[in-house]
C-alpha cells in the first residue's frame, strides 16, 4: 500500500521492444512487463535491471497448487510489483467461469500476502462486470481504459493496472488527446501501472511517460 499523499506511477511496455537492450530500455522507462512462466534464475537476471510486472496467459484456470506456487516463486525472484493473469476470449463471462474464478482464488491461489494479483479478461467481459468480480475476489482488474465501450471512470481506487492496446482507435494510434485522457484516469489512483501493448509501444510509452511527468508536476 502507498503512504498518504504519495503517488507511484510506473509506465512501461508489454515485452522488451525489438532491437532494444535492457539497459537502454530502463534508461527511458521505469517498468517492463515480462511474460511467464520462466525459471527463477532467469527472472533474477531480469530483476537486476529495474522494476517489473509478470504476465501469465492461461487458457483455463487449471493451475494446480504446485504450479501456482512455482509462479509465485518466479514473482518473488523477479521482485515483481504485480502479477497479471490473462484469460483468453474463450473464457467467457458465464456463470460456470465466474464460479471457476471463485474456486481458483479461494482454493488454489489463497492469500497472496503482500503480492499484487491482477486479472485481465480478454473477450466479452463487460468492464464493470469484471471489476465487480475482481472486487469480490480481492484482486485488481487489468484493462484498457481507452477502449470505446469502456463505461466511464470506475469508482476511485487506490491501485490500478492499465494495459493499453489502442484497439478501436483510428488506425490503432494513441493521440495526444487519448494520452491526456489516460493521464486523467491515472490521476484517480495512488498507485498505477500503465503498460503499453500497442503496435508502437516503445514510442507510445515514452510519450505518455513524458506527458504524465508534466501532468503530475502541474497537479502538485
Amino acid at each position: 500500500m502507498t503512504e498518504a499523499n504519495e503517488r507511484v506511477v510506473r509506465v512501461g511496455c508489454a515485452g522488451l521492444p525489438p532491437g532494444t537492450a535492457r539497459e537502454a530500455y530502463f534508461r527511458r522507462l521505469p517498468l517492463l512487463e515480462v511474460e511467464g512462466p520462466a525459471k527463477p534464475a532467469v527472472l533474477r537476471k531480469w530483476q537486476r535491471a529495474g522494476a517489473h510486472t509478470l504476465l501469465l496467459r492461461v487458457d483455463k484456470l487449471d493451475l494446480a497448487a504446485a504450479a501456482w506456487r512455482e509462479l509465485l516463486d518466479g514473482y518473488d525472484a523477479l521482485k515483481a510489483e504485480a502479477l497479471v493473469l490473462q484469460t483468453p476470449p474463450s473464457f467467457s463471462p458465464s456463470a460456470a467461469n465466474r464460479e471457476a474464478m471463485k474456486r481458483f482464488f479461494g482454493e488454489v491461489a489463497g492469500d497472496p500476502g503482500d503480492r499484487v494479483v491482477c486479472w485481465e479478461p480478454r473477450g466479452t467481459w463487460e468492464p464493470l462486470q469484471a471489476a465487480r468480480l475482481c472486487l469480490e475476489l480481492g484482486i485488481l482488474h487489468a484493462y484498457d481504459p481507452l477502449l470505446p465501450d469502456e463505461e466511464g471512470p470506475p469508482p476511485a481506487a487506490e491501485e490500478a493496472y492499465y494495459r493499453i492496446y489502442g484497439l478501436g482507435l483510428q488506425r490503432n494510434r494513441i493521440s495526444d488527446d487519448n494520452l491526456a485522457t489516460l493521464a486523467e484516469r491515472v490521476a484517480l489512483h495512488a498507485r498505477a501501472w500503465v503498460v503499453f501493448a500497442t503496435g508502437e509501444r516503445w514510442r507510445d510509452a515514452q510519450k505518455f511517460a513524458a506527458l504524465w511527468s508534466a501532468f503530475a508536476d502541474e497537479a502538485e
